[in-house]
């Protein structure tokens, strides 16, 4: 095998590695929440969506998604418009998974023991009663339901404990003479 072609099997893998590592970098300006009770640390880069609250609308969660950040000025460009930093009051996060999965497990099996269990009592010939599935699987259903709308958020109010900043980690730019 010729020389050349021995070196270009040993750089073209390297040039590949390069090019993926490069283009897998993240964002390097981004917002970052800091709860220093628990020591989370959460992250909010360009195009991602976050649930706050601002002193401005302070009854209503706004679900925004971030356009650009602004680091001087310490301001985030969402679609809607653009907020100061300090004026974010509340953010809201999603806690994961684990309530939905549970709570629509306990959901099917209200579901099952509702319908299999009444239906299989109202088909006996026997006189016994369908309350009891009835009263079963309704409150297990509504159990289900109700982890699934209250296990799902984690909100943190942005003061003593918990912080809210913007990072930007980029290369300063050259100073022109």
């Amino acid at each position: 095998m010729k020389p050349y072609l021995q070196l270009l099997r040993l750089i073209i893998p390297f040039l590949l590695i390069c090019i993926i590592q490069a283009s897998a970098q993240p964002p390097q300006i981004f917002i970052q929440l800091e709860d220093q009770l628990t020591d989370q640390i959460f992250r909010y880069h360009i195009g991602d969506d976050i649930q706050i609250k601002t002193k401005e609308y302070s009854d209503n969660w706004q679900n925004l998604k971030i356009v650009d950040i602004i680091p001087k000025d310490d301001i985030v460009v969402f679609d809607d418009g653009f907020v100061k930093l300090k004026d974010i009051t509340r953010v809201r996060r999603k806690k994961g998974k684990g309530g939905k999965i549970i709570g629509g497990t306990l959901m099917s099996l209200g579901a099952g023991i509702l319908v299999f269990g009444t239906l299989g009592t109202l088909a006996d010939d026997s006189t016994s009663s369908a309350v009891g599935p009835a009263i079963i699987g309704g409150l297990t259903t509504a159990l289900g339901w109700l982890i699934t709308k209250t296990g799902r958020r984690k909100k943190f109010t942005i003061g003593k404990h918990t912080h809210l900043r913007i990072y930007d980690i980029r290369w300063p730019e050259p100073r022109r003479s």
